[in-house]
């Protein structure tokens, strides 16, 4: 298929209970890929962060990936800032200065 899927995220947040986001949610938008420059890195994120290779002939290679995603950085953001939602805390993140943050360990 050539095509790209966009989902609206307010969209999936506005439902509630453990089991809010369909298997098969409905596509907002499709993007033509025919203009594409291969290879190209598809990159998902969400729970995790997971990276594929794509070719032009169709066949696609996983490149990498982790286990942190948007639910642990947002997490981490609530505990540490008090923020209480992803667009605060994107919001808080751009305001910071990564030059100034601490990375030592122990």
């Amino acid at each position: 298929q050539n095509e790209i899927y966009s989902y609206d995220h307010e969209d999936f947040a506005s439902r509630s209970g453990p089991d809010s986001i369909p298997s098969s949610p409905s596509p907002k938008e499709y993007l033509d890929t025919s203009q594409l420059k291969f290879p190209y890195l598809l990159v998902n994120i969400g729970s995790g962060v997971s990276m594929m290779q794509v070719n032009s002939d169709g066949t696609h290679s996983r490149v990498g990936g982790t286990s942190l995603g948007g639910a642990t950085f947002l997490s981490l953001a609530c505990i540490v800032t008090g923020c209480s939602s992803f667009p605060e805390a994107l919001a808080l993140a751009e305001k910071g200065k990564a030059s100034e943050v601490d990375l030592l360990v122990g």
